[in-house]
């Protein structure tokens, strides 16, 4: 019952239609504060329904902050809310140390009259995560990503249309591998050799087949953040 009560208050707090009064009496009874920064967190729960973020109201208690936690279908929520803005960037870090899975959070926001979208922001940024990682993601911090996630219809348009002849070739993992590898390099064809462990003839060759493949050179400014934003989509929806 005292879960079940809990789950209804952070819902009232999150609603965005609830009167100030009652949010304010809510917040009093979980002592929470009554003005933020706030933030709100959404962690992806397991199949297995383990806790996606173990123990996490209790880590943040020990660190000074104050939150609520509530599950709720596929997700586990929290409302988590900072004396400083500096609190709110010590409990993302906390939220991110502990995911078990995907987690999103949202923008820091001053009243709770904001909560509801801040849901929603909570929920793209987790979407920002790719579903073979774990960790967490904070609203705004990749905002192609955030573009790419609110609009996945648009961005499997832009994938395929970018990069459709070469996903139909059986090596082509090996090509984003590549491709990914150059981009977190910063161009740099002997990083990114170094990290994928070959030669840099190798990265060198790659790039070539997909400009092949794709009609899209690395080398040219625009072709390549038409790849890049491919590339995030690929990651992203896979």
């Amino acid at each position: 019952r005292n879960e079940q009560r809990r789950s209804v208050m952070l819902l009232a707090l999150l609603d965005g239609d609830t009167p100030a009064r009652e949010t304010a009496g809510i917040l009093r009874s979980l002592g929470l504060a009554e003005q933020g920064p706030y933030l709100v967190v959404t962690a992806e729960m397991h199949d297995s329904g383990e806790d996606p973020l173990p123990q996490i109201e209790a880590r943040l208690r020990r660190a000074g902050i104050g939150s609520i936690w509530s599950s709720w279908s596929a997700e586990h929520v929290g409302l988590v809310a900072g004396a400083t803005e500096d609190d709110l960037d010590r409990a993302v870090a906390i939220v991110a140390d502990a995911a078990t899975s995907r987690a999103g959070v949202s923008r820091a926001f001053a009243s709770v009259a904001s909560g509801a979208h801040a849901l929603d922001e909570s929920r793209l940024a987790l979407l920002c995560v790719p579903r073979t990682e774990t960790g967490a993601h904070r609203y705004g911090a990749a905002p192609l990503d955030t573009l790419l996630v609110a609009q996945p219809d648009a961005a499997r348009e832009l994938r395929d249309g970018v990069l459709g002849a070469l996903l139909d070739l059986p090596e082509h993992e090996h090509l984003l591998d590549t491709l990914e590898a150059w981009f977190d390099a910063d161009g740099g064809a002997t990083e990114a050799a170094a990290r994928l462990h070959c030669h840099r003839n190798t990265v060198g060759y790659r790039l070539g087949r997909i400009a092949e493949l794709t009609g899209r050179s690395v080398s040219v400014p625009a072709d390549s953040a038409e790849l890049f934003a491919a590339l995030r989509a690929t990651r992203l929806l896979a």
